[in-house]
């Protein structure tokens, strides 16, 4: 894979995280980290419990977190936010554990699991990969001498502890090395705002227990009422057959139903990353909330209002032809919306808005 540059500038918008005297690096790393993922689908700052993390994860009697431990965690019970949990970070570290868990916690941590993750080689092609499809990369340095804009490592890590880091872009040198950009839990008076940098050179045999969270599920309570439940329905078959999960080209683009750039004014025009063979049309939304809000919008025009492509009386086998650009797999994609729907497939439109 050819090495590029890649940065997830949704981080930025993120409060930087400070662990304090806490030996919580992974739980805040992967609130931090969790947030990022909130943050890319509804473009919400959703604050993430580390105290939460510490508490169900930290095993009696050690100090620190097991990254696996904690993935493992968010997968069977999920992530309580801080509005649940006191994070004063001046507590003892046993009292930091000592949390008291309450109903409205675990119901809360439902919410937002992470539905897979996967190991990642420590390669820059690797980590370049899992970038690509979306995710932050969740990994262990070596705990040594923290500079403000880089990490220096240690002549030897025999004997040293790790420290988590949350790498968020990757950009090739000139001179052929690799300048990794991660995000630290030491709060916004370090480094870059929080942030740091280091050298693939000076980090390649000590960088390890590199993961990606490959799905993460969320289902916080609808906020947003839409006037047409049938037309919602439509918008969430289509998003299921257009192949929405990481990496796919609607995910990269927030744009569930791969809907076109043309007429979109609160999206612009798709970037294609090298080395995909694809042509820019499709739009792409700053969150995922805009474009599933599009593609609900496009289908409620679809249904009510006469157009050059478009007539309320036609059927919905007619319509999906139309959408899928007179695609072979027309047919079949209309059923599946009808499947969805309850109804045949030469329901007429006009029906879903009655």
């Amino acid at each position: 894979m050819e090495l590029q540059t890649i940065i997830d500038t949704s981080i930025y918008n993120l409060p930087q995280l400070n662990q304090g005297q806490q030996n919580n690096c992974d739980g805040y790393g992967i609130a931090k980290y969790v947030m990022l993922l909130i943050y890319r689908q509804t473009g919400k700052i959703v604050n993430i419990s580390p105290r939460w993390i510490y508490a169900n994860c930290a095993p009696p009697g050690v100090a620190g977190l097991d990254t696996v431990t904690v993935l493992n965690f968010g997968m069977k019970v999920g992530f309580c936010t801080s509005d649940l949990v006191d994070e004063d970070t001046t507590l003892t570290e046993a009292d930091y554990r000592n949390l008291t868990i309450t109903p409205e916690m675990i119901s809360c941590a439902a919410q937002y699991k992470i539905g897979s993750f996967e190991s990642v080689s420590a390669s820059p092609q690797a980590i370049t990969a899992a970038l690509l499809q979306g995710s932050a990369v969740a990994c262990s340095i070596p705990d040594g001498n923290f500079s403000q804009e880089a990490v220096l490592p240690p002549a030897s890590g025999i004997g040293l502890g790790l420290h988590f880091a949350l790498i968020y872009g990757i950009a090739p040198t000139v001179n052929s090395d690799i300048i990794f950009l991660w995000d630290n839990s030491y709060g916004s008076l370090w480094g870059n705002n929080g942030d740091g940098t280091f050298l693939w050179s000076l980090f390649q045999n000590k960088i390890c227990n590199i993961y990606s969270i490959t799905n993460f599920i969320m289902t916080p309570p609808e906020t947003t009422v839409y006037k047409y439940p049938k037309i919602l329905t439509i918008c969430k078959a289509i998003q299921n057959y257009e192949g929405w999960e990481p990496g796919s080209r609607s995910y990269r683009n927030n744009n569930p139903g791969n809907i076109d750039f043309e007429n979109q004014p609160n999206a612009v025009l798709e970037t294609i990353p090298k080395g995909y063979n694809e042509n820019p049309c499709f739009a792409h939304f700053n969150t995922y909330t805009d474009g599933f809000q599009a593609l609900y919008d496009l289908w409620v025009n679809i249904c009510t209002v006469p157009s050059k492509d478009y007539q309320p009386t036609m059927t919905l086998d007619q319509a999906i032809f139309v959408y899928n650009g007179q695609g072979a797999n027309s047919p079949e994609y209309a059923a599946s919306i009808a499947t969805a729907l309850s109804v045949p497939v030469g329901t007429q439109l006009e029906t879903f808005v009655q």
